[in-house]
């Protein structure tokens, strides 16, 4: 089952040793398609991922995260994805581009605010 109403706030994670996380956030899909809702996560650092520093994924409704601070992302600063099987508008998009194969539903009502992602260049 989704799990609903859910905040992770004042974390940080990574700085006393140099190991990196695969994510700092990742969104499992569930056995049942139930979805995943009211989710923040707020004042988050991060020091270095390995894949995705957030990973909004498949069905998640109402995801928030605010004044997050990632370094040393190892792919994207945040994904959001669950193409939801349908059509995909493709206007403006460059090549290649895939559209996701699975058929999920899609993520919904996702908000990102004060996001820095950077190069590992802070003194923090």
């Amino acid at each position: 089952k989704g799990v609903s109403n859910v905040m992770i706030s004042d974390v940080r994670l990574n700085d006393l040793t140099n190991d990196a996380s695969m994510s700092a956030f990742w969104s499992a899909m569930t056995p049942d398609d139930s979805a995943h809702r009211n989710i923040t996560f707020r004042k988050v650092v991060v020091m270095r991922t390995k894949r995705d520093g957030i990973n909004v994924h498949g069905h998640v409704v109402r995801w928030t995260g605010e004044d997050l601070h990632f370094e040393n992302q190892g792919d994207d600063v945040f994904a959001v994805w669950g193409a939801g099987g349908g059509n995909v508008d493709q206007t403006g998009l460059g090549t290649p581009y895939v559209k996701c194969g699975l058929a999920n539903r899609p993520a919904t009502d996702v908000v990102f605010r004060r996001i820095f992602a950077g190069a590992g260049t802070s003194s923090w």
